[in-house]
């Protein structure tokens, strides 16, 4: 039912061509799509992939630990351990489900082998208006080696300022 898909698509960087993959995973994924997942990205190792899926992490900064959609689906604790934590070459997460704060938090993992990965919620519905509209959008630059982070409202015609909407982070490929 194309409830999750990949996309790779090759960029040329400053230095080299690179592989980028986008992985998506419905709410709570089974064991099943979890082990569909890891398939990908075993079959495209060098390839600087980010997942996206529904719910994962909170924007208290937690990752999730309770089911409310399945059965048997995954939490993102378990995305974590399962998926995220073991594939060195997955560098973010994103997601959305939590607006109880505001909507929006990066938390820093460290993978099994050592390395950072940006796990990053953004979900504005509770805000005014339903949010106003506001997307975040993410700048990869690879003679700066970041990738910029900006919420923006299409309705206001305005970016948000803080910490939590308008960042960068290392883009090591």
């Amino acid at each position: 039912e194309n409830a999750n898909s990949y996309q790779l698509i090759t960029v040329q960087t400053v230095d080299k061509p690179l592989d980028l993959l986008f992985i998506s995973l419905e709410i709570e994924p089974s064991d099943n799509d979890l082990a569909w997942a890891n398939d990908i990205v075993k079959a495209h190792p060098d390839a600087y992939t980010i997942v996206s899926t529904h719910k994962y992490l909170s924007d208290k900064g937690k990752l999730d630990t309770k089911r409310e959609y399945s059965r048997e689906g995954n939490t993102g604790q378990e995305i974590w351990e399962k998926l995220i934590k073991k594939n060195c070459s997955i560098k973010m997460v994103l997601n959305g489900h939590y607006h109880a704060v505001d909507g929006e938090y990066t938390l820093v993992s460290r993978n099994s082998c050592d390395q950072d990965v940006y796990q990053i919620i953004q979900d504005y519905q509770e805000r005014e208006v339903g949010g106003n509209g506001r997307l975040r959008y993410y700048t990869f630059d690879s003679a700066s080696k970041t990738i910029s982070a900006k919420t923006y409202s299409p309705h206001t015609g305005t970016f948000e300022e803080d910490e939590d909407s308008q960042f960068s982070i290392p883009f090591n490929y």
